[in-house]
């Protein structure tokens, strides 16, 4: 008799809506982004006078700003779900639509979906630069047909 798998848990907030955007942004972080990289000052790859708080390169990189000034109005959570939205609503062509449902998203996740996409962002910084590379196509492998 084949063995039963158990299903997988995730953090519930009783909207459908914001669970299916929950588990949306898990899968992505977990299988569909290369890496998740922290910086503590992170600038814009194209124009170096700029300072950015989050970044999607081309490669599915993901880099978060941990700037002590931004921590508290815009935390790395919010920032990864920021970023995992440009991945998944990849029609979204005013980055004020991609803020407004980002801000409704962090608003609306229980501290305990915080938490579980918290685990994902790494603790320590990192020394390198982003690469100046354009996201010219968005992978295959997402639960959903765009």
């Amino acid at each position: 008799m084949p063995h039963k798998q158990r299903r997988r848990y995730f953090p519930a907030s009783g909207d459908n809506n914001m669970d299916w955007d929950f588990r949306q942004i898990v899968h992505i972080v977990e299988n569909v982004v290369a890496f998740i990289k922290t910086k503590e000052v992170l600038r814009d790859p194209k124009d170096r006078r700029k300072i950015l708080l989050g970044l999607l390169s081309g490669d599915n990189e993901i880099w978060i700003s941990v700037t002590k000034k931004h921590r508290k109005r815009f935390p790395a959570v919010r920032i990864l779900i920021h970023e995992a939205m440009h991945i998944l609503y990849p029609r979204f062509v005013r980055e004020r639509d991609l803020d407004q449902k980002e801000a409704i998203l962090y608003k609306r996740f229980t501290e305990e979906q915080r938490a579980f996409l918290r685990n994902h962002v790494p603790k320590r910084t990192s020394v390198r630069e982003p690469e100046d590379k354009e996201l010219t196509y968005y992978p295959k492998g997402l639960p959903f047909a765009l």
